[in-house]
């Protein structure tokens, strides 16, 4: 599965709209994106940190448990960063110039963000 920004920031953001957490089921559903890949995008902002919630487990039978997770402080800031249209578009072009394919884990955005800022 190749990351998409596109897809993790639409899940940032349906895991910040959440007013609750609790500990019933979650499902990652997003406009146009297949259910498998939104799963294997939860997965990744486990790994970065950004949501907080047990890992994804699929049942014997195929179905997936899949809790409410938790949008980190780590979260919080990537997605604050992330958030307009411009920001965006520097940082595709940003990891284009540096020969980056895709979207990139929190620890290369903060390097991203720290160029802008100097």
């Amino acid at each position: 599965m190749k990351r998409d920004l596109e897809i993790l920031v639409a899940l940032l953001e349906d895991v910040e709209q959440r007013v609750e957490v609790s500990t019933y089921q979650w499902s990652p559903r997003l406009d146009g994106v297949d259910f498998e890949v939104a799963v294997g995008h939860v997965h990744l902002a486990i790994d970065d940190r950004l949501i907080d919630m047990p890992r994804p487990k699929r049942s014997p039978s195929g179905t997936w448990d899949i809790r409410v997770p938790r949008l980190t402080s780590a979260g919080h800031d990537y997605l604050d960063a992330l958030r307009t249209a411009d920001q965006r578009k520097r940082f595709a072009k940003w990891t284009k110039t540096k020969g980056v394919a895709g979207a990139m884990g929190l620890a290369i955005f903060r390097a991203f963000l720290s160029k802008l800022l100097d």
